[in-house]
């Protein structure tokens, strides 16, 4: 059965704190928050187990360390959460505004984030200026 409202609001407050600070250490202490079979899916990657999920979220802390996660919203019912959020890399570029589905029983068992993966191909440098040309390529022309 689907977590309570009260649990699903819990879950939304403990990934809010997670994600306040991208760092090494976000791999760590999620059995508070993912439960062990939880599967993940974002515009690059699908995952399934805790395990996963912590290499994961190690990864991406070491490589984007410094970045914050902004909620800008949310949308609570019981057992799912929707989560707005608007990330800032840490030394600057482009602010990325995604959203985060998360599904609840005790635990979040399912979690699928959706984000405008050119907005983070802009921020490398050679994929930058390819996504810039393919973007002004698909412009329509000035009248």
């Amino acid at each position: 059965p689907p977590g309570s409202a009260e649990q699903t609001q819990l879950m939304v407050e403990r990934f809010a704190a997670r994600f306040a600070e991208v760092g090494p250490r976000m791999g760590e202490q999620l059995d508070g928050l993912y439960a062990a079979d939880v599967t993940f899916r974002d515009p690059l990657t699908r995952l399934v187990g805790i395990d996963d999920l912590r290499r994961y979220l190690a990864h991406f802390g070491e490589t984007a360390p410094g970045a914050r996660f902004a909620i800008t919203d949310t949308v609570v019912r019981p057992g799912d959460a929707v989560i707005f959020w608007t990330m800032t890399p840490a030394g600057g570029g482009d602010a990325i505004d995604g959203v985060s589905h998360l599904r609840v029983r005790e635990r979040v068992y399912d979690e699928r984030d959706y984000f405008d993966l050119g907005a983070v191909y802009d921020q490398v440098p050679v994929l930058g200026w390819l996504t810039g040309l393919v973007k002004a390529r698909l412009e329509p022309p000035s009248p």
